[in-house]
């Protein structure tokens, strides 16, 4: 999580938004393919750069419930409609015209993410209404149960 949050302080700072990290429940290994993990963490931090206005703070918490690593990645952009929810986790979607003239794209970071996470056993989704930002949670198990998929 520190990493990737490392890695894309340029990309934040470039857009003068301010990034927070924080970390609960002492360090924590998983049993995951690493590089993947990252992968899907700077998308959806690159994503949260890319929608929050100049000014904004990103908020990544990091904490272990239940037997689960869960990251919240919490942005203050335009917010995603309810009914959008599921559709942004689908290969090929962009949910605003507007938005999509603005930030190029394929619309499959998203749905790559969510392969990537259930792959490991977890779990990837928005919490987000629009015109009040978005937190992206992505829950990821702990006890080692769940083995990469190759």
């Amino acid at each position: 999580v520190e990493s990737a949050t490392v890695a894309i302080a340029g990309q934040a700072s470039a857009k003068h938004v301010r990034l927070t990290c924080a970390m609960t429940e002492g360090e924590r290994r998983l049993m995951v393919d690493a590089r993947r993990i990252r992968q899907v963490l700077l998308n959806v931090l690159s994503n949260a750069v890319k929608f929050s206005p100049e000014g904004a703070t990103i908020a990544v918490k990091a904490s272990v419930l239940g037997g689960h690593a869960i990251v919240r990645v919490t942005d203050s952009g335009p917010g995603i409609a309810a009914d959008q929810h599921e559709r942004i986790f689908e290969p090929f979607i962009q949910i605003d015209a507007g938005l999509r003239r603005s930030f190029e794209g394929l619309g499959l970071g998203l749905a790559i993410c969510r392969s990537i996470v259930m792959h490991h056993g977890g779990t990837i989704h928005v919490e987000s209404e629009l015109g009040h930002g978005s937190t992206f949670v992505i829950s990821l198990p702990v006890d080692g149960s769940a083995t990469p998929a190759a």
